[in-house]
């Protein structure tokens, strides 16, 4: 038995086929343009969230920064909070170095600050490397 319904779609026409007979239904181009900025709204939405969820700064010159607060990455004149500072361990305050690092939602760590000072800083960073 043949089909009752053969539907075929092109990018501006329907083309229906009924018992073998064929109609061709109006322009859907309206709704295709619709599909394509969609997609392309998607597309440009998905890109932008991958490409800031990354934040990652690759061998810039940063100074060290130490004091009772914990270990500090000083870069562009703003200092970021050192999560991994085993990294920084061996390198004395105010080191001028070229380091690699990312941003860090949460840090979990077990080094305390081991004083009640308030450092201003833009958050916490994960070193991912050190070149001196």
């Amino acid at each position: 038995m043949k089909s009752l319904l053969f539907f075929l779609r092109s990018d501006f026409f329907s083309i229906i086929y009924i018992y073998g007979t064929k109609y061709v239904a109006k322009p859907i181009f309206i709704k295709s343009t619709i599909m394509k900025t969609i997609q392309i709204i998607l597309m440009l939405f998905t890109l932008t969230f991958l490409v800031s969820s990354c934040e990652k700064v690759s061998n810039v010159e940063v100074t060290v920064i130490k004091d009772c607060t914990g270990s500090y990455l000083r870069y562009e004149g703003k200092d970021f909070h050192i999560c991994n500072i085993e990294t920084v361990k061996d390198i004395k305050n105010e080191t001028v170095i070229k380091a690699s690092f990312k941003k860090a939602e949460k840090c979990n760590t077990d080094t305390l600050a081991v004083c009640m000072m308030y450092h201003k800083n833009e958050g916490w960073i994960e070193v991912t490397e050190i070149k001196n």
